[in-house]
């Protein structure tokens, strides 16, 4: 199962389409309506989850999801902290280099 995104200009957002290559073939899931239902207050009641997928499908699912995402321009925290990280480090690297050179000069 995989995952493309795009811009709905009548809509004015996001277009979801998911659809599997199987046989040479390509078939889209049909169109589906989000309905909310409140959830039981306890946490025995069961509740059916959105979307199940098998191992090999959600794996599958998830990779093309982050690569639409990722093709979106779409960033998490955790990317911002490894931006950061990096930037950090390249900083540390100029500071280095920088006092290298210095003492080679004298």
């Amino acid at each position: 199962m995989k995952v493309k995104i795009g811009f709905d200009y009548l809509f004015a957002g996001l277009s979801f389409y998911l659809y599997q290559e199987k046989d040479g073939k390509k078939y889209l899931v049909k169109p589906v309506d989000l309905v909310l239902q409140e959830l039981p207050h306890d946490h025995f009641t069961p509740v059916d989850s959105t979307i199940k997928l098998s191992g090999y499908e959600s794996d599958e699912f998830l990779k093309s999801l982050a690569e639409e995402l990722d093709r979106m321009g779409v960033k998490t925290d955790s990317d911002f902290k490894i931006k950061g990280l990096l930037e950090a480090k390249e900083k540390h690297l100029q500071d280095m280099r920088r006092i290298v050179f210095e003492r080679n000069k004298k």
